[in-house]
């Protein structure tokens, strides 16, 4: 009777430590995987705005693209009815 008892103390115990090793386990592993995104999220982030951000170099030039595309606008505004004139004379004249 008393060595059923004390075999019962023994498997009562080892489940305890048993339930004890695994919340420990499941904390560490819980911590471990809080890490790992903290520092994944981090190289997202930097190469997120690496990829997305525009150096300075990259804004001038967009501006300069812009600055361009205006001078042709305006260079389509002067000319539109020298041109339309020309193409009319041509026209009429059977030339086209």
């Amino acid at each position: 009777m008393e060595a059923e008892q004390e075999a019962q103390k023994i498997i009562a115990a080892a489940r305890a430590d048993k339930k004890a090793n695994m919340i420990r386990a499941q904390v560490e592993a819980e911590l471990e995987i809080k890490q790992y995104q903290k520092i994944k999220m981090e190289e997202y982030e930097a190469m997120k705005e690496q990829k997305s951000g525009l150096d300075d170099s990259g804004q001038k030039l967009l501006a300069d693209s812009q600055k361009e595309v205006e001078g042709l606008k305006q260079g389509y505004e002067q000319n539109k009815g020298a041109c339309v004139k020309l193409l009319t004379t041509a026209v009429s004249s059977g030339l086209l």
